[in-house]
Formats: structure tokens, sequence, C-alpha cells
């Protein structure tokens, strides 16, 4: 970032635009203790003239928050909204203007469907040419208008449609941004918008908030957050914002400060009167909700829209398209040779390799297992603060480099990179909720006992238990499966999914480099089919941990009978289920949509928590179909590979052939509602588009797609018990969402419920959160949701320890 002291020195008329803009941009990611000691060095503090401290009591206006509209994704949404400015301005310019705020805040991604922060060239023309008519429409009506305090995500957004709209000849009237003092870009942003104000002439309003507008950045807290978390730093950052704004190099900026901190309200009162600055107040962001201490000072950052993290992402992304990554077996820390390599191809483009896979063989499996077994001898000398220390190391190593294992994941399995991202934080949540667990659970228990006999619990690890790890949740699924077997002194052997085994090979290297013993784990790719009788055969098998699919899960049970005589072992299995959803008539559609978007469509809808089944009360159908079938259409389908991606390509052949001959089927009988359109660039992955069908009965549905299907099933009142029986008895742990504002329904659906989980009006159907729809019911396996205590138990069994309690002297 550029020196703070510069915004004050005589040097700062010297400095170009783009540079400025570079020092915004560089600013995001600064640490905040560095920013705060360059903020102490300035000297500033907030002061004001005190001898008008008479006036200054009484209190400032009271400042409305303006309200957060939910983002659009149809065009009938954006021009809606377009429609609500316009008359709103209408409405400011009818009031007396000596006793009414005359000033407008809109946000520019409500006016065009599903607006990425990056808009390209068409998109933020479209964007500029309505803010332009809203503009010249404000001018005549002498209303000021502001860009709504953007989220750090959108603060580059903003200051790119800023300039726009201010080098254009047609823009008149008075223009401008709010902005929070909580941003580590406030004085840069200032700056840069100082500068081209000066180099167009133009006036440009800035509203400066001691808080975010969305309060929700405060639940960034992942590591190089763009936002300050101390209020001593905010403060700073506050004082230095108003000393620039009143030093000589501010001309063009005309501030507006809102304070909701009822400490600072009587300086910053004492300020803005003595500089003539409007001055409110506003009520204090609301606490935020308290969450667990995750133990570890980075945490994943996903945030868009950044500049210097699309820089990093893209020069990770590059130069991992330079390599071709292998995955291959380690046993004992060493791999096989002279072994025949499977080359693997890009989902999204079946011509390009993605790297090369080496299988295992018999003698591998064998070997395997011999070197985990006997380090079950060895157990004992690592002592469980070592196995925390070694797994705090890895979380460490995997934050430190999760663009290069997000990557790999989005080219490998075809997962968009966001999405890959937000998995990466789904488990390192994972991963401290067991390490919070394991002190607890995994110590011995002392239980009720007669006489004078101490009796006590002692956990056990089963053994050498085998992981099977999932193309649909390679890294949460591997870190669940790893900690919890390191935790609960288990060795492991891993057999990941072929479509992610390159991912799963490079979080073994990651473990491997942290110091885990290498005799403790083995990886063994290779497809279930061709290995899975070496390993499910063996008579030193303890255990298995499995998800993926049922029929999968079917034939690991079956192999395992094949071993005559050998004792039962556990068999740990996800098999996922169909999520489904129920929406009463009382419901607004519009705000239901960006949660049914995104639990039906991100991943591809490949992810066993995906939203599947839309029951819909018939006299909202109609509409939510209307509203569905535009918005599918402005969903972006492309490379996995890109920020700006909703939905990439599907796993492998298999699973499109099986979407498409799915879809045929419906369209067949003409129950296809709407489905968006594939262009040419999708010809050579394995690409579905979204897909609304139609559907009369769950019983239809003979067999799970996993695919951007969502098939939508209308009901009346009288009808709803016939539809809970029919979800209750499709024989899976299915999880149920409700979205209904009357309480005879809600406890209806709480009565004649036996969903394995049960969401009232959840805020989100995403399935990568961490509270994503659970098994473990029927044909969903039997599986405890990993970061549970439940998940922990079933890796141990525990022997019952007795003796006398006290020593008895006979002599």
């Amino acid at each position: 970032m550029l020196p703070l002291p510069l915004y004050f020195s005589d040097e700062f008329r010297l400095m170009s635009v783009n540079q400025l803009l570079q020092g915004v941009y560089r600013s995001a990611l600064i640490d905040e203790a560095r920013l705060s000691g360059e903020l102490k060095s300035l000297g500033l503090t907030l002061t004001g003239d005190s001898s008008n401290s008479a006036d200054a009591r009484q209190p400032p206006p009271l400042f409305v928050m303006p309200f957060a509209s939910a983002r659009v994704h149809t065009w009938d949404q954006a021009n809606h909204q377009f429609n609500l400015y316009l008359r709103q301005i209408e409405q400011i310019g009818s009031r007396q203007p000596d006793t009414a705020v005359r000033q407008l805040q809109i946000n520019p991604l409500n006016l065009y469907p599903n607006c990425s922060l990056s808009p390209d060239q068409r998109t933020r023309d479209s964007l500029v040419k309505k803010l332009l008519a809203l503009l010249q429409l404000a001018a005549a009506e002498n209303i000021s208008l502001l860009l709504q305090q953007p989220t750090e995500q959108q603060l580059e957004c903003w200051l790119a449609l800023l300039s726009d709209l201010i080098q254009n000849p047609a823009a008149q009237g008075s223009i401008g941004m709010g902005l929070s003092a909580t941003s580590k870009r406030l004085l840069p942003t200032l700056g840069y918008l100082e500068s081209i104000g000066n180099q167009f002439q133009r006036r440009i309003e800035v509203q400066i908030l001691d808080q975010p507008f969305n309060n929700d950045q405060r639940s960034y807290a992942r590591h190089e957050t763009p936002m300050l978390t101390l209020a001593s730093a905010v403060r700073l950052n506050l004082a230095a914002a108003c000393a620039f704004l009143e030093s000589a190099n501010n001309q063009h900026l005309r501030p507006e400060l809102v304070i909701s901190d009822r400490r600072l309200q009587p300086v910053i009162s004492l300020i803005c009167q003595d500089k003539g600055w409007p001055c409110s107040l506003c009520d204090p962001p609301p606490l935020p909700k308290p969450k667990s201490d995750l133990g570890f000072g980075d945490r994943p950052c996903s945030l868009r829209g950044i500049q210097i993290i699309e820089q990093r992402l893209k020069q990770t992304t590059e130069a991992l398209a330079q390599q071709q990554p292998k995955a291959v077996p380690v046993i004992g820390g060493e791999s096989p040779t002279g072994q025949a390599e499977r080359v693997r191809f890009l989902p999204s483009d079946i011509h390009t390799p993605v790297g090369s896979q080496i299988e295992i063989r018999e003698t591998d499996a064998k070997q395997a297992f011999k070197v985990c077994s006997e380090s079950q001898a060895l157990d004992g000398q690592l002592s469980s603060y070592a196995r925390r220390t070694l797994l705090e190391a890895f979380a460490a190593r995997v934050l430190q480099q999760q663009f290069e294992l997000a990557s790999l994941c989005a080219r490998e399995t075809g997962k968009p990179i966001n999405d890959c991202l937000y998995e990466i934080e789904d488990a390192i949540v994972l991963l401290d909720q067991h390490l919070q667990l394991a002190s607890s659970l995994l110590s011995p228990q002392e239980v009720h006992a007669s006489g004078d006999i101490v009796c006590e619990l002692a956990p056990l690890p089963l053994g050498t238990l085998l992981g099977f790890t999932p193309w649909s949740q390679p890294i949460l699924q591997f870190v669940a499966m790893t900690s919890a077997a390191l935790l609960s002194g288990n060795s492991l052997l891993i057999k990941p999914a072929a479509q992610a085994s390159l991912t799963a090979h490079w979080l073994f290297h990651q473990m491997l480099a942290c110091g885990v013993p290498p005799e403790y784990f083995a990886l063994l790719p290779g497809s279930l089919d061709e290995v899975g009788s070496y390993l499910l055969e063996d008579y030193r098998l303890d255990g298995v941990l499995f998800c993926g699919s049922a029929l999968a899960a079917a034939e690991i049970q079956h192999q395992l009978t094949k071993r005559a005589g050998a004792p039962l072992i556990p068999v740990i299995s996800d098999t996922g289920g169909r999520h489904a959803a129920i929406i009463d008539s009382d419901q607004s559609v519009n705000d239901l949509l960006p949660r049914l978007l995104r639990g039906a469509f991100s991943h591809a809808g490949q992810h066993h928590g995906s939203l599947r089944i839309l029951y819909v009360e018939s006299s909202l159908a109609d509409e939510l179909t209307k509203t569905l079938s535009q918005a599918i259409n402005q969903l972006r389908i492309g490379s996995p590979e890109s920020r700006e991606t909703d939905i990439g390509p599907l796993v492998n052949r298999k699973q499109m052939d099986s979407a498409y001959l799915h879809i045929e089927r419906f369209q067949a009988a003409d129950r296809l509602l709407a489905q968006a359109e594939l262009g040419s660039e999708h010809d050579e992955g394995y690409f579905v588009p979204p897909t609304l069908l139609r559907l009369y009965t769950l019983d239809e549905l003979q067999e799970q797609i996993e695919a951007p299907i969502l098939h939508l099933v209308r009901f009346d009142r009288e009808e709803l018990n016939s539809k809970l029986d029919e979800i209750n008895r499709s024989g899976t742990g299915m999880a149920l969402s409700l979205f209904s504002n009357d309480s005879t329904l809600i406890e209806q659906v709480k009565r004649y419920s036996r969903a394995s989980e049960l969401n009232i009006n959840p805020p989100t159907l995403c399935p990568n959160s961490m509270e994503c729809p659970g098994s473990g019911l029927g044909l969903s396996g039997t599986a405890a949701r990993p970061g549970t205590a439940d998940y922990l138990r079933a890796l141990v069994r525990y022997q019952r320890l007795s003796e006398p309690g006290e020593a008895i002297n006979l002599s």
C-alpha cells in the first residue's frame, strides 16, 4: 500500500489516478496491526473547536439506514427495482427542501440480474446507462444520488462505476458513495475519489459511517480480512479520514459523517460544526452472533471482487495449468515405481489433460495393511498433544496454500472454484470441531461401580481403517476422516475417488510435510471396481469409512461378506439422500429465489445436500415457475476455474448421460418447464444446463440424478399429509425444509415428517454450509455427521477397567 503520510503531503498532488487506485487495491489485505501502527504514527486524534460546544450539545438528526434489498436474479426484478428508484426520486422531490433530506441511496447491482462483482463491458455499460438516467432525474429534483455503502467485495466495482459516471459528459447533478470507517481502504479510497474529482472537476459526496452498512461483513473473520476488527483501529481510521477531508489536499469531496458510537458523538459533532459538514446519528449495529474460537490465526479467504485476491488466484491457476500433477500410491512415505500411468482429463474440456494417476496393485494393498497394522504397536508413542499439534500445523499449511488446493480441486472435479474455497473453509471448521471434542470424548470416563471398586471406560482405537473419500466433497471428507482417525489413534488407508485422486494426493502430501508419521496413513488411488477386492477382503481390516453412492455402499458390504470367519467390522457409510423443500402460499417468491437457486444449482446439483424436489402450493406455483424459469437463464455456466462461474461441468460422462436421459424422459412427456441454453464453448465438456422439470409425485423418481435439475411438485393444502407420506416412504434420510408463516401448517409438518433433518424457514439452502443435510437413515447410510461427537465415538471401542479403589494394608 502507499505510505499513509503521502495523503497529507504535497506529493499527493503528483500521484496519478491509476497510482492512487493501485493504492486502494494493495491496501485491502494489509495486516491490521501494521495498519494500526501506521495510523498511530500520524499522531491524529478526533478533536474540534469547543468554543461552540453549547450548540454541539444538541444531538444530530437520526440517520435511517437504507434497506438492504435482496439481490435480483431476473430482468423483471431488475426493472422493478429501477422503477422503485424512480418513484423514490419523485417522492423525495415532492418534499419541502428545508425539512427533508434530499438524498437517495441505491445499490447498482440491483439494476442487472445476477450481476457480477467484476462485470464485463456490456454489463458495465448497461449499469452506467441506468445510473445515468437516475442521476439526471435526481438532478432535476435537486437530489443527491449516493451509491449505498458497499461491502468490501463490492467496493472496487462501485469505484469503477462511479468513475464511469463522472467521466460521462451527460452526468449532471450530485453523485457520491457511502464508505465505512471499518474498511482498511478508507483513506486510500478517499484519496482516489479526490483524484478523479480533481481530474474531471466534479464534486463528489462521501458519506462515512463508523460501522459497516452490511453488518455481516463482520462475520468475514477470515485470514487477511479487509475489515478492521478492533474499535481502537476504527477510531484511528476515522480520525485519519477526517484529517484528510479537512486538509488542503481535499478540494472536491463533500463529506457527511454518520455515527453509531454515542461516545464519539460530541467530538464528531464539533468537527462537523467547525467544517460545516452534515452529521447524523444512527442505531448501533446488532451484536454479532457468538462463534466458536477456531484456534487458528488464519481462515480461508473466499472473498470476491478484490483485485489483489483475484490476481493471486489467477497466477496460481495459470501456474497449475502448466503442471501435470500425479496421484500415486504412498505407503510408509514411499511410492512404488514402474507402474503404468492413466491420464486424466478436465471435465470442462475432455481434450485437455489435468494430470495422471497410478493405481495400486494387490502387492501394494498388502504392503499398506502391513505397514499400517504395525503402526498400531507404536500408537502410544504419539501423545494426544502431539496429534493435536500435527493437525493444527496441517490446517495452517492448507490455509497458506488454499488457492493452489482450490484451483486443483476445481480443475479435477469441475466444481466452481468458489465452491472449492467454501469447502476448504468448512473443512477447517470441521477440523477445529474434532479438536475441541477429542479432549473430552477420547479420554477415560469414570463410571458407576459398587463398593470400593473404581471403574472407568477407556477409549481404544479400532485398528486399521479404510476410508473412501468422494469426488463431491474431496477436501471436507479427507479432512474429516484423517483428523478423526489420527485423534482416535487409528491408522487409515485412504482410497480416494478416481475423479478426485489428485486433490487427495495433494492433501496427503501436506499431511506428511507437517510431520505426521508416514506409517499411520497410506494413500491408495484406484477405482473401486478394480482395487476394492484387494482392500475389502483383507482380514486385517478393522473398519470402513465410506462416503458415496448407495450402490457402491452395497458393493462394499457384499465384499466384506467374503471374509469367511473374519469378525464383523463397523461400516460407517454416508450415501446421501434427497433434499426437498415445501413452500407455502404465504411466501415471497423474490425473497426465496436466491436461496432456491443456490440450493439447487450450486455444485452443478451434485452435492449430497443439493435441493432436488420443490413442493409448491398451487396458488403460488405459476409465479414461482415463471420467476425460476427467468432466473436460470441468468446463471453463468462455464469454466470451474473462473470466479464468475455459477455452474460448472458434471464430474464425468456417466453423470452427464444419466442427466440428459432423465431430462429426455420428462421432455417426451411434455413436463420440461424450463431449461437454460448452452453455447458452443460448452461442447467439449460435461455440461448440463440448469433445468426445471414437472413432477407429480416423488414416487416417480426411481434413482438419484446428480445434476443441476430441480423437480417441481404442485400441491393443495389438503394434500399436504399425502405429500409428507411419500417423502417419509422414500427410504432415504431425506432433509426437508419448510417455508411458511402459518403456525398450524408448521406444527402439522413437525408432527408427520420423519425426515432426518427438518428445517423451518432456514436462512439458507446452500449445500456448502456446515449445516448441510445430514444422513444416517434408511438408504442414506449409517454415518453420523462429521464434526460431531458421534462421529468420533464411532472410531473407538471402549475397554471397561475396574480395580480396587484403595489398597488394603495386610501387615
